[in-house]
């Protein structure tokens, strides 16, 4: 089919954080799979990172993406932009606020338009028939299911070279057990205390495991305080700052991991869709629907612990045995499949699982 005339399924997107664009790829790959004679654009009303660090990633699932696009306001300039856009088979619509989908669909031109906003003629009966699921992948695979008439698998690896595979060996060589330790966040209310980390990588050490501290760009206050803590410790970004702006290379130190502790965030949500088991660390966010998918997650809630979502203090009453508990737990499910633990959860994107 040649380009010009082969259809495309459009999706509009807002609030594209890093662990969005990971966990969205579940969702990528499901539309994919149901409407493989379409080309799949995705325009987004703010930054997406799959036209800058994940555009190696979607290769070959997002045929176009758009940045800033400037159709929600002010409403005229932003009608107008949405009528100039081309003739779409379908739009699914993965934004929540009611007045900006309404203008895309009265705007846009097209065959089909899908979104979870009430009021909206879009097939949105049938998502309100079936229920609102509540964590965020499922909602989006719910609207890939009615656009599809059928559930859809968004399940799926990450490419990574063997170039990088190779350089990661290097870094963290085989024989040893490597845990990750995530001590940074967007903000200290997201963040256990760092002495907690501290004391956490020691004892891995003392258990014959080697940590790996995932620090981030705007977190080099950290390393001088953990490095006195653990002088045996392994810092990819900052022993070797390659690797900070090489994904590739990250994502290969990743799939070298024996598990992770790490808060909601992007390099979580990195983690878990490589695989990697995660003692998950929740404040602020709620973890039923923002919880890492399709891997398995030892799951500690501050509010489980007398904590509070709006508590600027962070996550510090999560104590450290309970997650001592989860590294314990994950470590021995890596040696035993059948171990349970009420803590331990797994968030299949799959729509039976909403």
């Amino acid at each position: 089919m040649a380009a010009e005339a082969q259809r495309t399924l459009a999706v509009i997107s807002d609030r594209e954080g890093f662990g969005d664009a990971f966990w969205r790829l579940h969702f990528i790959r499901a539309l994919k799979r149901g409407f493989p004679d379409h080309r799949l654009a995705w325009l987004s009303t703010v930054p997406t990172y799959y036209v800058s660090t994940l555009a190696p990633i979607v290769a070959g699932l997002v045929d176009e993406a758009q940045s800033h696009l400037p159709i929600e306001r002010p409403t005229g300039p932003a009608l107008a932009r949405l009528r100039a856009l081309p003739r779409y088979d379908l739009v699914i619509d993965i934004r929540t606020a009611w007045k900006r989908v309404a203008l895309a669909w009265w705007g846009l031109r097209y065959r089909r338009f899908v979104t979870h906003c009430a009021g909206i003629p879009s097939g949105q009966f049938l998502y309100s028939l079936f229920g609102r699921p509540r964590h965020s992948l499922h909602r989006l695979l719910r609207l890939a299911a009615i656009a599809a008439g059928r559930n859809l698998d968004g399940h799926g690896t990450l490419p990574v070279s063997a170039a990088a595979r190779a350089r990661a060996a290097a870094m963290l060589p085989d024989g040893a057990s490597y845990v990750a330790l995530g001590p940074g966040a967007t903000g200290p209310i997201k963040c256990w205390p760092l002495a907690n980390f501290e004391a956490l990588g020691r004892r891995l050490v003392a258990e014959g495991h080697v940590p790996v501290i995932l620090i981030g760009p705007d977190e080099y206050d950290m390393v001088a305080p953990l490095r006195a803590a653990l002088p045996t410790a392994i810092f990819p970004g900052v022993d070797s700052p390659e690797g900070r702006a090489d994904l590739d290379l990250l994502l290969a130190i990743g799939e070298r991991l024996a598990l992770a502790v790490v808060h909601d965030t992007g390099p979580a949500h990195m983690l878990a869709a490589l695989g990697v088991p995660l003692v998950s660390l929740f404040g602020p966010t709620d973890p039923t629907r923002f919880m890492p998918v399709d891997v398995p997650v030892y799951l500690l809630d501050t509010v489980e612990f007398g904590g509070r979502r709006s508590d600027s203090g962070g996550l510090g009453a999560i104590p450290p045995d309970a997650v001592w508990d989860g590294v314990a737990t994950l470590l021995a499910r890596r040696r035993d499949a059948q171990v349970r633990h009420p803590r331990l959860r797994f968030v299949a994107p799959v729509l039976e699982a909403a």
